[in-house]
């Protein structure tokens, strides 16, 4: 526990105890060889102790990665193409500009490419109505499905794959019922398996809380059949029920009339009721499953020129739940997507393959992920060994690569339009 607490205090290496086993593996050897710089092949404890010391910047074993440079097609080497959305493909107003030219040309020279969003909110199936829809319409033709994959996707695929019979979900939607088609869409029979609510008084939560206690402890002395009791989100910010008469409008019993925790529950956003009842769970051993670590999304008002207003995403609300954990608990805490626990091998393995049936050859060298956050973007590409680049059409900018020494892209970019390879813009590929 001692070593733990030790490790889980510098930035470098509670990082590191957050990835999949064989990516943790390749990213040890790399800090070992950033202390060892003398080729020794060992490293003594003051040596290791100097590199995490409290005055040496966070991340900075990592640091061996050069800074990143401007994007040119014509030397990156990059012959697939993972695709942020959000910031990078569209904002909240409409497709970046040059987006549309982009993708044509991707489409044009059959380049392998995923859009890969961290949305919590919709499926595959939603990201393409909404690209196939004005203002953000990327093709006349829609996108294949094929070429799409969101974390909400890869969520629900962990639970149908990780939940054991008997095991019980409270769901935390913000695109109504939504979920419920893409756990459907992979076991027509989980909802006879688990108990799921979307709703829960004080005294089921409590309930649920010893069970989920109970069985932990069961998992802990090696019952790997034993129930879970899990905090799933399914959202991008704020919570929302489906629409009365809506299908899955009904699932989940409705509390009572004055029932302890009913007010202000779910329908009606993020409540005290809603932040208590997960707090209740999340100590006594539920695992917080979500999304992703994106901590707001932007939200821009005409009357306020060049100014930005931040939209509480799912990432923050983890955060605010984080503190109710135990130590030795973060274990519990499973984002699925980009930059996310979970993310390296749900997300971008899952979306690594889907470049290979496309014709890629899997040549990790050859694949860029674009997006416009540091630390899901380009964490994500880099748990995944693959080339990044940033580009500036969204959250962050380059200059602010020193604020997150533990992820360094390879690239940067104004927007995708600085990606369309030359010969597609002098062939007119890319025109429009």
């Amino acid at each position: 526990a001692d070593l733990l607490a030790g490790l889980r205090a510098h930035a470098v290496t509670r990082e590191l105890l957050e990835l999949h086993e064989g990516c943790a593996e390749r990213e040890l050897e790399a800090l070992w060889d950033a202390v060892d710089t003398a080729g020794a092949g060992r490293v003594s404890e003051e040596q290791f102790a100097a590199r995490l010391s409290a005055d040496t910047a966070p991340g900075a074993a990592r640091l061996a990665s050069p800074p990143p440079v401007p994007y040119d097609p014509r030397t990156s080497g990059a012959r697939g193409f993972l695709l942020d959305l959000d910031g990078t493909i569209y904002n909240p107003d409409g497709l970046v500009p040059g987006a549309r030219a982009f993708y044509a040309s991707l489409v044009a020279q059959g380049v392998p490419h995923v859009f890969l969003s961290n949305t919590g909110a919709k499926g595959r199936e939603g990201v393409q109505r909404k690209l196939a829809t004005p203002p953000f319409r990327i093709a006349e033709a829609p996108v294949p499905l094929d070429h799409i994959l969101t974390a909400a996707d890869v969520q629900a695929d962990y639970l149908v794959r990780t939940m054991p019979r008997g095991s019980r979900v409270l769901v935390v939607s913000g695109g109504g019922a939504f979920w419920r088609t893409l756990l459907d869409a992979r076991d027509p029979h989980w909802f006879a398996r688990w108990d799921v609510r979307t709703r829960l008084d004080d005294d089921e939560a409590k309930e649920w809380a010893m069970a989920a206690r109970h069985w932990r402890a069961e998992r802990d002395a090696g019952d790997a059949t034993a129930p879970r009791v899990a905090v799933a989100f399914f959202l991008d910010g704020d919570v929302h029920e489906a629409p009365a008469g809506a299908p899955g409008s009904d699932f989940g019993a409705p509390l009572a009339a004055g029932a302890a925790g009913a007010a202000g529950y779910q329908g009606g956003g993020w409540s005290y009721a809603l932040i208590k009842q997960c707090a209740f769970l999340l100590l006594h051993g539920a695992d917080l499953v979500y999304t992703a670590d994106d901590p707001f999304n932007r939200s821009p008002d005409a009357r306020f020129a060049g100014a930005v207003f931040p939209l509480p995403g799912p990432g923050m609300f983890a955060s605010m739940l984080r503190p109710v954990l135990p130590p030795g608990a973060l274990d519990r805490l499973l984002c699925c997507g980009k930059g996310g626990r979970l993310g390296a091998e749900l997300m971008m393995e899952r979306a690594v393959r889907m470049l290979v049936d496309q014709g890629h050859s899997g040549n990790r060298d050859e694949i860029l992920m674009v997006g416009d956050r540091f630390v899901t973007d380009v964490r994500g590409g880099s748990h995944a060994g693959v080339r990044t680049c940033l580009v500036e059409s969204g959250c962050d900018r380059v200059a602010d690569q020193k604020h997150y020494p533990a992820d360094v892209a390879t690239y940067y970019a104004p927007s995708v339009a600085s990606l369309v390879p030359r010969e597609a813009e002098e062939d007119g590929v890319a025109a429009g």
